[in-house]
């Protein structure tokens, strides 16, 4: 088992039950955590010929259909990903790669990905594009493009998580905080707050799994931040 795999069993190992969704090929690190006395359920994701069949139709529907404008395009990538590892097909490889340099082409100088859609900026977009490019640097070896999830977390921890772990949907520009700040002290704001002040649970999900993927890449840095 590679060190990546084996660092990765070690952070898993202190859980007493783990799932592991699409084991493909490589099953070493869910043996890993059972040989570590863990009860594990690993499961493929195409465990028949009837979802291989429709997954390869997917593929066929969306590799010609996918320019990787919008946010949620990434999510086709990690799509690609998981039937990749089952067929390992020269075609679906390529699609990977393209799709992989099409999403790191859209990081911006900031460290946040800057998709056509006009949500682009918030957190489950940021999210999206990391899944779909550690999984994509998981799957063909292509550690470089980790350089580029580091950005977007960093930015995440940095910018958008709040000291009780929580995470902001969108870090607005100052003049838009700034705004809704005067309409409150005059008393004519909405009393509906501002799309960027509500939480959800699922925020923390996005961020757990963009980081899961990005270890099982080989990413080397730590975001077990402690709240």
């Amino acid at each position: 088992m590679s060190a990546t795999r084996t660092e990765l069993a070690a952070r898993l190992a202190v859980y007493d039950r783990l799932v592991e969704v699409g084991i493909g090929r490589r099953p070493e690190v869910a043996t890993a955590l059972a040989d570590a006395d863990c009860e594990v359920t690993a499961t493929d994701v195409f465990d028949d010929d009837g979802l291989l069949d429709v997954a390869w139709t997917l593929f066929e529907h969306t590799v010609e259909r996918t320019a990787f404008e919008h946010s949620e395009d990434a999510l086709v990538l990690y799509g690609w990903t998981y039937l990749y590892e089952v067929v390992n097909d020269e075609d679906v490889l390529k699609a990977v790669r393209e799709g992989l340099w099409a999403v790191n082409e859209r990081l911006t100088d900031q460290g946040l990905f800057a998709f056509d859609d006009p949500t682009t900026r918030r957190h489950q977009n940021q999210m999206y594009a990391l899944w779909g490019l550690c999984r994509g640097a998981e799957v063909t070896g292509s550690d470089g493009f980790l350089e580029s999830a580091e950005r977007v977390l960093e930015h995440t921890v940095g910018e958008r998580m709040r000291e009780d772990g929580a995470f902001v949907w969108e870090d607005v520009p100052v003049t838009d905080r700034l705004r809704v700040a005067g309409a409150r002290r005059l008393g004519v704001a909405s009393d509906r707050p501002p799309y960027w002040e509500f939480l959800y649970a699922c925020h923390q999900t996005f961020f757990v799994n963009a980081v899961e993927h990005y270890y099982a890449a080989g990413g080397p840095e730590n975001y077990d931040v402690a709240v």
